[in-house]
């Protein structure tokens, strides 16, 4: 996905993905021992994700992150603050993948995001319009801020549900490098960014019941943490 090409366009502005939020987001650090007992408590409370095969292992995650050349999307820059681009997929699988735009205030979160299937993905390098207005916006936002992808991140995630939408997640496992065909050096070197596992909590209603049960299986103070902002600095790719 690359900017500046001069081509055929849509006559009218194309529709964006819908956006939704906010969503409360809270981080915790755990270190192994409090993540297999919180994972093991998160059982008895909330739901097994009903997408993972196996509870007990989880699934794997791989997210590519695009950036421009200054790191506008890791600095937030802007007077809004630019949102950050992904293209995530899960257990290996092509298809589908999940073209994401996550936008973040403090504690809370905004996301946009759009099933594609690898063919699409190509197409978005192609001349001409697309089919899809979603895609379309997808490609303006990557054209118009020069995005490009910067690395890839991969981990594996535990993950629990509620009722009303909550979800509890466990990252292990976390690993990063440079996309294959990336311009900075390092090629084909994999860093692990972060040594403990990283939980998660989300929730639309921080009242719900779930929402509750959640936060008693942690009670201390949420962190600050971006798994690609540690990667970047992992890989030395900060500008």
């Amino acid at each position: 996905m690359r900017g500046g090409r001069e081509d055929a366009r849509l006559d009218s502005p194309p529709s964006p993905p819908p956006r939704h939020g906010p969503r409360r987001e809270l981080k915790f650090r755990l270190d192994p021992e409090e993540a297999a007992a919180i994972a093991a408590r998160a059982a008895g409370v909330l739901a097994p994700d009903p997408h993972v095969r196996d509870a007990s292992r989880g699934y794997r995650v791989e997210s590519l992150y695009f950036d421009t050349p200054e790191f506008d999307c890791l600095r937030r820059r802007g007077p809004d603050g630019l949102p950050r681009y992904r293209l995530r997929r899960y257990e290996d699988r092509d298809d589908p993948r999940f073209l994401e735009e996550k936008l973040r205030r403090g504690d809370l979160v905004w996301k946009r995001r759009l099933a594609v299937s690898p063919t699409e993905i190509a197409a978005l390098d192609g001349p001409g319009p697309l089919e899809r207005p979603p895609l379309e916006w997808f490609r303006r936002r990557f054209e118009g801020l020069a995005l490009r992808p910067v690395l890839l991140v991969t981990y594996r995630r535990l993950a629990f549900v509620g009722a009303e939408g909550e979800r509890l997640t466990i990252d292990l496992d976390l690993r990063t490098r440079p996309p294959e065909g990336a311009a900075e050096a390092r090629l084909g070197t994999e860093e692990a960014p972060e040594d403990a596992a990283i939980l998660e909590m989300k929730f639309m209603d921080e009242t719900s019941r779930d929402a509750r049960a959640m936060r008693d299986l942690h009670g201390g103070e949420s962190i600050r943490f971006s798994k690609y902002a540690r990667s970047v600095a992992a890989l030395g790719l900060r500008p």
